[in-house]
C-alpha cells in the first residue's frame, strides 16, 4: 500500500495552511491547490476528500450534494495546523526541547554540566516523556486558548 498522506494528502494540506495564512483568503478552490503543490487534479481531489472526511476533519469545505470531494475550502482546522507543523503540539515541543538540550550539550566545555544536560535530554526523550508530554499539552492547550 502506498504512503498517501506523505506522498498526497500532507503535501495538500501544507499548501492549504500556506495559503490560508493569508488573512485575505477565505477560500480556496481545488483547482488552486494543484497550482500550490503541485499534484494533478485527480490525486488533489482525492486528498481533498481524505482530510475532509478524517476524524477530526482537517479542512473546512462546501460541496455539492451528489459529490463528495469538496468544492470550495473555506478553512483548515487546528488539527491541519498541528498536523503540518505550523502549530505546536506536545510531540513536537518536547522534541524541540530535547533536541535544544542535546545541543547544548555538545557545545559544554564543562564535563560535569555536558553529562546532566545529556542525561536530562535522554530522560526527558525517554522515561519521564509521558510526563513531559503532560506538561507540554497544557502549555498548547493554554496558548491556543488564548
Amino acid at each position: 500500500m502506498d504512503d498517501t498522506w506523505t506522498d498526497r494528502d500532507l503535501p495538500v494540506l501544507a499548501a492549504l495552511v500556506e495559503r490560508f495564512d493569508d488573512p485575505a483568503v477565505d477560500q480556496v478552490r481545488p483547482s488552486e491547490v494543484v497550482a500550490l503543490c503541485g499534484l494533478d487534479e485527480a490525486a488533489v481531489l482525492r486528498a481533498l476528500t481524505a482530510l475532509c472526511e478524517a476524524q477530526p476533519a482537517y479542512v473546512e469545505f462546501i460541496t455539492v450534494d451528489e459529490e463528495r470531494a469538496p468544492v470550495v475550502i473555506t478553512g483548515v482546522s487546528t488539527h491541519a495546523r498541528r498536523a503540518v507543523g505550523a502549530w505546536p503540539s506536545p510531540e513536537a515541543l518536547v522534541d524541540r526541547l530535547v533536541q535544544a538540550l542535546a545541543a547544548a550539550a555538545e557545545r559544554e566545555q564543562d564535563p560535569e554540566r555536558r553529562s546532566r544536560l545529556q542525561q536530562t535530554a535522554v530522560w526527558l526523550g525517554g522515561a519521564l516523556r509521558d510526563v513531559a508530554l503532560q506538561v507540554a499539552g497544557t502549555v498548547v492547550a493554554r496558548h491556543v486558548a488564548l
